[in-house]
C-alpha cells in the first residue's frame, strides 16, 4: 500500500543503531521508525523504502557482466 499503512515489528532500545529483518522475500518494502517519549506520545517518524532484488540466473548473468566490462575498461586504460 506504498506505506500508508505499518505492523508493528518491534520495540528497539535506545542504544540501538542496527536491525535485521528475517524472512523477507523479493519485492518493495516500506519501514517506518518512530519514537515515543515517557508520556506515550509518538513522533512523526521517518520512512524509508527498500526494494530487494530476486536472486537467480539474471543475477548471475549480471555479475559476469559486469566483470567482462570491468576487464575492457582495465585493459583500455593499461594501454
Amino acid at each position: 500500500d506504498l506505506g500508508s499503512n505499518y505492523v508493528k515489528e518491534a520495540d528497539l532500545e535506545p542504544s540501538t543503531t542496527e536491525y535485521e529483518v528475517g524472512g523477507l522475500t523479493a519485492g518493495e518494502y516500506w519501514f517506518k521508525v518512530t519514537q515515543v517519549d515517557a508520556a506515550g506520545n509518538e513522533s512523526e517518524g521517518a520512512i524509508t523504502k527498500m526494494i530487494l532484488a530476486e536472486t537467480g540466473p539474471e543475477m548471475i548473468g549480471l555479475l559476469l557482466l559486469s566483470l567482462g566490462l570491468g576487464k575492457v575498461v582495465t585493459r583500455r586504460r593499461k594501454k
